[in-house]
């Protein structure tokens, strides 16, 4: 997809709008963004910044359907907020994120794919980083969000990258995903007969469902493995170094420095690439 940028307050540049029209005469997936800043470049109200997201949007929507009729467009619901103390960005504020929840919907009204941002204003892997993330991803997700940019390292509106923040943001993802992952709703996951031969079968009074084989077929139900985040009991934890998330994510970062080597793509799909990079 290529990503193009407007310039807010509803100002879309000479050589973007040649770029509009060439991505969208091409027929390559293209979003515009209008990351307008809520009382600085866009109006200081909810609903206003999102009228003008909006705005650029159908502006979007109208002018590459011209060139091309069918050219896939996404919905793109970036924004921040001004910080009125400093006149500066915050990306990550619980302001920012209504924005993109009630642009979210308008998306998906639209019946278009949404593209938003989940980042953090944090200067470092913290609590901040940490509830700022896994609030926005979550909140963005359920909501019905298709592409997601920022969980993968940014801080500090998006000028900063941290090595360790995107270790622990693999980990916000995967207890996101876990946590939103629809539940097996058959028969035998409703474990009628396995209740039954709990409450009756002596063998199993003392460890109950552990003991039954019903739990070791749907283990992987109700089973996370973080590589992060620990949830050993307090003594098993201290015996082990009593390390924090943060300490664990460095460690893992540098494991990944050290040890780990991409493999190279087959020659098929190598080739296929290059074929597509130059026609």
């Amino acid at each position: 997809m290529v990503g193009l940028n407007a310039e807010p307050p509803l100002h879309i540049p000479e050589g973007v709008a040649e770029a509009l029209l060439a991505t969208s005469a091409a027929g390559i997936p293209l979003s515009v963004g209008h990351y307008g800043m809520a009382g600085v470049t866009a109006p200081g109200t909810i609903v206003g910044a999102v009228v003008h997201l909006n705005a650029v949007q159908l502006v979007t929507f109208v002018v590459s359907q011209l060139v091309h009729p069918g050219a896939p467009v996404c919905y793109t619901g970036f924004c921040g907020v001004g910080n009125m103390r400093t006149l500066g960005v915050t990306s990550a504020s619980p302001h920012a994120l209504r924005i993109m929840l009630l642009a979210t919907k308008l998306g998906r009204f639209y019946g278009l794919p949404v593209y938003v941002a989940a980042t953090s204003d944090a200067h470092q892997p913290d609590p901040q980083a940490a509830c700022e993330r896994a609030t926005q991803v979550y909140a963005l997700t359920h909501a019905g969000a298709s592409l997601i940019q920022g969980p993968t390292s940014t801080m500090e509106q998006f000028m900063v990258s941290s090595f360790v923040q995107a270790v622990i943001d693999n980990e916000i993802l995967d207890y996101v995903f876990a946590a939103l992952t629809p539940p097996d709703a058959t028969d035998e996951a409703m474990a009628l007969d396995a209740t039954e031969e709990v409450l009756t079968d002596p063998w199993l009074k003392d460890l109950k469902f552990a003991g039954h084989p019903h739990t070791a077929r749907y283990l992987r139900e109700i089973q996370w493995q973080p590589r992060c985040f620990d949830y050993a009991h307090s003594t098993a934890w201290q015996r082990t170094g009593a390390q924090s998330v943060v300490e664990r994510a460095i460690a893992i970062a540098r494991d990944i420095f050290e040890h780990h080597f991409v493999e190279e793509l087959p020659p098929a799909v190598a080739t296929e690439l290059r074929h597509i990079a130059t026609a």
